[in-house]
Order: structure tokens, then C-alpha cells, then sequence
């Protein structure tokens, strides 16, 4: 880190190797989630399925307003987003929206610093390698996109 640490990202690191002395996986066993959830595993698979276009969308558009005064609204739905993808055992995903809310949620008044926009636009980069790969884990096809 460099000195002076910032107070986030002090903060980010501790979460990062609390999570990681506790042994927290990426993806809580979908069997699990499903149980949790009060659901069998195809419509859990389904469910998660949704959410994760929903994020696709939410984030290609975001990525136009990242820069804009409309950060707070960004902000707050990436809290939301965040709680989805825990609330579906979706952990890393969780920590990499929580991140983005943390970023976008930074003097939501005033311009963004390019150093502020690069790590925004690294993080939503991220978030949609991270949506590809737990459509791996749990084997969800997506679907083709109509073409004209």
C-alpha cells in the first residue's frame, strides 16, 4: 500500500483477509443456497440465472454513467446489487459490487479524478469477468441474443 494509506482502502484489505482467514468460497454451494432459499436447485439456478443479466445490463449501463452526477444513483444500485448477490450466496460477486458502491458513493458532488474513473471502470471490468465465471461454476448457459 502506499503512505499515506487511504482510510477505504485500508479497510478493504482488512475484509479481503478476514474473508480469506475464514475461509470464505467465491460461490456458496448452490445445493446450500437453494436450501437456504427455501427452493429446489433449478429454480435456484434460474433465479440466479436472472439476476446475473439484470447485472450485465445494470453494468454496461453504468459504465456510460460512471463519470456523470447520476453517481448516487449508481451507487445505491450497486448496494442493491450487492445485496441480491449475497442474498443468493454469490459472494465475490457481493464483495466487488460492495467495492463499486465504495467508489461511487466517494464525494458523490464533486468530479471524479481520472484515477477514480480508471479504478471504477477496472472494478465493472472485473465484476463482468466474475459474472462470466460464475455462470461457469454453475453451468448457466446464456442465452443467444436475437440478431437482425
Amino acid at each position: 500500500m502506499v503512505k499515506p494509506p487511504d482510510k477505504i482502502r485500508v479497510f478493504e484489505q482488512l475484509n479481503i483477509i478476514k474473508a480469506e482467514i475464514a475461509g470464505l468460497q467465491k460461490i456458496e454451494k448452490p445445493e446450500v443456497a437453494a436450501g437456504r432459499l427455501g427452493i429446489d436447485l433449478p429454480a435456484y439456478k434460474a433465479k440466479v440465472s436472472s439476476t446475473l443479466e439484470n447485472m450485465e445490463r445494470w453494468l454496461t449501463h453504468a459504465k456510460a454513467g460512471a463519470q456523470s452526477t447520476d453517481r448516487q444513483e449508481l451507487a445505491k444500485d450497486s448496494g442493491r446489487l450487492k445485496t441480491e448477490a449475497l442474498d443468493l450466496g454469490l459472494r465475490e460477486v457481493g464483495r466487488r459490487f460492495s467495492t463499486l458502491e465504495t467508489r461511487l458513493t466517494i464525494d458523490p458532488s464533486g468530479d471524479v479524478p481520472d484515477s477514480r474513473a480508471i479504478e471504477i471502470a477496472f472494478i465493472m471490468s472485473h465484476l463482468h469477468g466474475e459474472l462470466n465465471r460464475v455462470r461457469s461454476v454453475l453451468k448457466i448457459i446464456v442465452p443467444d441474443k436475437a440478431t437482425s
